[in-house]
Formats: C-alpha cells, structure tokens, sequence
C-alpha cells in the first residue's frame, strides 16, 4: 500500500505534501542506523529541467510573495494522498536522530559532530560521489583577529540585513573552529589575506595583514592547494566510520520534501530519491527508489543555493534578467533546500545577493554544464611566452565598453555588463547611447559580449584559468579535460580570421529575443584600430586602461563569447543564532536547520573567505543546538 500525506499548513503558509514510500518488507538494523533493502534502480532518461522541477518543486503556493514566486517552478501532487493528522502512518525507511540533507563543508562538520555527540545519522548527497559541493574547490578563512574586530567588520559588510544576534553567533562560532578542526588531527595554518573592502567601517581593526594576526587561516592539506580542504575533513570523517563505505552517507540521493507534523510543525523526516542517474550537461535526474528517513531530532539542510536551477536563479538573482550566466562550483546545488523549507513555512532572505569572481567561456560552458573559467583580464606567460596583454572587450556593435584590466577578485560592485539601456523617442534624444543605439532602444546594452585578441595571446599559454591549480569543479574532477587552446579552436568555443573583418562575420550576436543583432565588421574594425592606437601611445582616453596592460593586435584575430561567471548563492531560508530556520512570524520551524550557503548570513557585500569558516561553522552550531532537543517518541 502507498501512504502519502497531505499536511495542511494551518497558517495559510502553504502545502506541505508529505509522500510516503512503497512497503519493501521489514526493516533491519545495521549499527545505529534502521535499513530497509532499497531497489537500487538504475534507469537514465533524458528528462527536461521543467520535469526535474515537478518532482522537487516548491508545493506551497501559498501566501508569501517569495514563496509565490517560488511556486511558479511548478509542482506535481500524487494523486493517492491521503490526509492524516501525524507522521505515524508513514512507512520508514530509515530511523535517525538527525538527518543531515548535503555533504559539502556544512555537512561534513555536522556528520563529525553528531558522531561526537553519540547521535545517529544518515547524509543524503545528491552527487554520485562525494566530493564536498563548492567547499570541494575551495577552502580559505577569513575571520577576523578576534570575535569584536570580526563582528565590527563583518557587520558593515552586511548593511543591516542581518541581526546582530545572528551575525555575532556565527562570528562566535568562526573563532571556535580552529579548536575543533585540532580535535579531529587537522591544525590550521594562518595566512596573510587582502582586505576586499579596506575602506568600511572596522576594517582596520579587523588585523594587519599578517598572518601573524591570525585573522585568516587554511586547512588544507599540507603543501597542497586549499580545493583539497573538504577532502581533510572527509578523510578525518572516514576515519571516525563516517562515509559512504560506512553506509551513513548516501550518494546519488537528492532529497525531495521535508515531512512535518500538521499540528506542531516539526519537521520529522525527509522523503528522498536513491539510486538517481543524472543526464549531462543538463545535470538533471531521472530514475531512483524513493525512501523516507525519520529524524528523531532534526533535519539540517546543508544542500547549498540556488546557482543551478534557472527558474529560482532568472527570479531572484541579481543580473541582467534572461542573461546567461553561470559558477564554477558543483552544479548539484539547483535551490532543492530552498524549495523544501519554503515549502514548510519558511521565510527567504538575501536571494538576491550577487558575488561575481570570475567570467567564462559560453560555448565551452554550455557543453559542459559547469563554468568553464577564462583569464580574460591578462594572458599568464609561461616558459616559451611572454604574457601579452593584446586583446580587448566588445559589445554587440563592435565597440569596447570598459577597462578591461579591472579587479576580478571578489566583488559586490554592479558590472558593465549589466547596464540596461532605455532610449524612447525624441524626448531621449541626446542622451547616452542615443546615437549609439537609435531613437528605439530597450535591453541591456552590452550583452552578448566577446572578448577579441590575437595570436601572441592564443600562444601565451592556455586560455583556461587555474588549470594547472585544479581550483575549480570542472577541471578538479576530470569533467573538462581540454586544456590545449587550439582544441578550443576545433570545437567551435573560439572563433579564428586571418582578418578582424572575416572575425567579425564569424560572430553572430543575438539580442534576449533571438534577434541577430551584429557584430559590425567596420564598427569592429575602428575599434581595433583605435585600441591599437592607444597602446602604441600608452595612454587609453576612453576607458582609462594602463599603458603597461596594453599591447597593439595584429592577425591573425581570434574571438570568444563570454558570461559572468559566478562563484555561488547566498540566498535561502532565514536562520537564527542557532541555525534554526525561520518562518514568516519570526518563529523558529521546530527542527528544522539550514547551514552554509543555503541561506547564508551574506546579504549584501561579501569579503573572499567568507563563506568557508560560515559553511564549515554552521553544521557544528546546528547540531550543537539539535541535540538539547527532546527525541521524538
């Protein structure tokens, strides 16, 4: 017999569908964890995003405008539900004290805790394997010389849209990590670090620079880079019987629905699918048995944000809207944290907060699914080259549109690319860009856009960034391989002319629409000629580029489409001092957790090394706090 549920949220905040499991026979215990034996179906379909989205939507469509939104990614109810007033007619699967939903830097910290604590638990990982999320390519600290100097700054940074309470617990919390990461045989290595925002208030209390400060430190694996971060905690992890030879940790399983009691709106189980297949480059799922885990105590979401999921991000993120953009990190994280605490009352914030770090290749990121990063900004040299700074940005009409030498760190600052131009009539007449774009113009301006250079660029060495570092997902985990630039040439992901006119007729600019709407061949032309020019004279009038990041093109000329390329999300479910999860009435939702990016403490400027001691912080002080709870009968 299928036993679903259908909880009706009392508070008008939504549905919470609650589905139950096929019956498969009697449970067995194996250590602390009950199993059931589960069909470990294998079955690969090429299904749509849309679909994907119907089977982990947001179901309450209820009363809050984000939620609202939310809502529109559209959702698909069994047609078997049954309304029933507690969990006690679902089938489990599984029986835990907590369920931890991800297996980055949140997860991982709150799986060692939990074991410390004596707690059982069971991971549910949506990747095929376990590689650590975003936190699996990166892993830098920065958290102040101590919790006042770390609390003053990064309080500027938030601009108000975090309670002091919440900021000052998790800058608690930040200073406390360093002890726990020497408790599980990993000392901390401090750092020297860069101020993002030197001029904000506290930043100059926040240390000196040097490491000697200890406001910024690593945990990576010694003499190795900071992407092998995750990888230390997993292997202490493993270490304790935590992985998945262990069994408490479960790959290819994406969680799909929270189950919350309809009367005291604890969250008492998550319902999952296992053994799921993923379609490439679309990163969508198909296939699996669905299972229902019960949490004695908690359920702590750990699944990181939104940056994969189109309809969550073309709503809520801060670009051009309709633009393509993309990340660099895991392309698991497609918003499925988001869309179940919504969809049990929760309240989202700092969705729209943006951090940009780096731009991409467009074709070559679209083939693969993942951001594939470019140093577009400078060519880096190697033994048999020079580094040449010969190329430039262009728009749609051929012509540069700023500095392309400009700071690419982490940044919170509006881009070029994302100015949206209006120009209605002879009332505009005169105004900027008029007599660039005509009397009728609406859109954004300088999208799509390319980055032009020529061949001592092309044989400075590879066009991809970090590739010999492996600091990103792509490359790390051996899902883009092609480092050699005329591979790129070959595959279509860059465009190559004997002349900057025949280049010009190989790019097909398209407006949001699908409209053609250039390159110009003499527009392009001018604009070289110009850009020549400027470097000869070592002086940029236009834009203001220094002399020494300037060097004349000449043939032949190659062309790539590029899109900002993110690093994450911060948005998601409101959380407290405790990690607890927030509803609309500023109530905690009884056992309900949401860690690291899955609704980060970041909502409006963001320091490099920010979200790791949060990610990494947030697991232990949810469970710290899910174990002073009462189980459940």
């Amino acid at each position: 017999m299928r036993c679903s549920l259908l909880l009706p949220d009392t508070r008008g905040l939504g549905i919470v569908n609650s589905g139950g499991a096929e019956s498969r026979g009697s449970t067995e215990t194996i250590g602390s964890i009950t199993k059931k034996g589960m069909d470990m179906k294998q079955e690969l379909q090429n299904v749509s995003r849309r679909e994907f989205l119907k089977r982990s939507a947001v179901v309450g469509a209820g009363a809050v405008a984000a939620a609202g939104m939310l809502s529109a990614c559209s959702t698909e109810q069994n047609e078997d539900v049954k309304v029933a007033s507690t969990g006690s007619d679902i089938n489990w699967d599984h029986e835990v004290d907590i369920v931890i939903v991800g297996y980055g830097g949140a997860g991982v910290t709150a799986a060692i805790s939990a074991q410390q604590a004596g707690a059982s638990f069971l991971v549910l990982e949506k990747d095929t394997e376990a590689r650590g999320g975003n936190t699996g390519c990166t892993g830098g600290w920065t958290i102040g010389k101590d919790v006042e100097s770390g609390f003053n700054y990064f309080k500027s940074l938030c601009r108000g849209v975090t309670p002091d309470e919440v900021l000052r617990a998790h800058v608690e919390a930040f200073h406390k990590f360093p002890d726990f990461a020497r408790s599980i045989g990993i000392e901390p290595d401090y750092k020297k670090y860069n101020f993002v925002y030197p001029s904000v208030p506290g930043a100059t209390e926040f240390g000196d620079g040097t490491k000697d400060s200890k406001a910024s430190f690593r945990c990576a694996k010694p003499g190795e880079n900071t992407n092998t971060t995750w990888q230390r905690f997993a292997d202490a992890a493993r270490d304790m019987g935590i992985s998945v030879e262990d069994g408490n940790v479960l790959v290819a399983t994406p969680a799909t629905r929270l189950i919350q009691d309809p009367n005291t709106k604890e969250v008492i189980g998550v319902t999952a699918m296992t053994g799921v297949q993923f379609d490439i480059p679309s990163y969508t799922w198909s296939g699996g048995t669905e299972i229902n885990i019960k949490a004695n105590r908690a359920v702590i979401l750990c699944c990181g944000g939104y940056e994969n999921s189109p309809e969550i991000r073309d709503n809520f993120g801060a670009h051009p809207h309709g633009a393509y953009v993309t990340f660099y990190g895991t392309p698991f994280n497609q918003g499925d944290g988001i869309r179940m605490a919504s969809d049990v009352g929760a309240k989202l914030w700092h969705m729209n907060k943006k951090e940009v770090h780096a731009l991409a290749n467009v074709p070559a990121t679209q083939a693969t699914g993942i951001g594939i990063v470019v140093d577009a900004y400078e060519a880096k040299g190697h033994d048999d080259a020079p580094a040449t700074k010969s190329s430039f940005f262009i728009n749609r009409f051929g012509k540069r549109f700023q500095n392309e030498s400009f700071y690419h760190g982490h940044t919170d600052r509006t881009q070029a690319w994302d100015r949206f131009v209006h120009v209605h009539g002879k009332d505009d007449a005169g105004i900027e860009f008029a007599d660039e774009v005509g009397p009728e113009f609406a859109d954004y301006i300088n999208l799509p856009f390319y980055w032009i250079f020529d061949q001592a660029m092309f044989d400075a060495g590879p066009l991809i960034s970090d590739h010999e570092e492996n600091y990103r997902f792509a490359l790390q985990h051996g899902l883009f391989t092609a480092i050699d630039n005329q591979e790129w040439v070959d595959n279509g992901w860059v465009m190559k002319a004997d002349t900057i006119e025949e280049l010009a007729a190989q790019i097909v600019a398209k407006d949001y629409w699908g409209q053609t709407v250039g390159v110009d061949a003499q527009a392009l032309a001018e604009t070289l000629a110009k850009f020549n020019e400027y470097a000869a004279a070592g002086e940029d009038p236009e834009f203001g580029r220094p002399a020494e990041t300037m060097q004349p093109l000449a043939g032949p000329f190659y062309a790539m489409e590029l899109c900002e390329c993110q690093t994450n999300t911060d948005g998601g479910p409101e959380r407290n001092e405790f990690c607890q999860t927030m509803n609309h009435y500023g109530e905690p939702i009884p056992r309900l957790y949401n860690c690291g990016e899955c609704g980060s403490i970041w909502g409006a400027m963001y320091n490099g090394g920010g979200n790791i001691p949060e990610t990494y912080s947030t697991g232990i002080m949810a469970v710290e706090h899910a174990m002073t709870l009462e189980p459940l009968s």
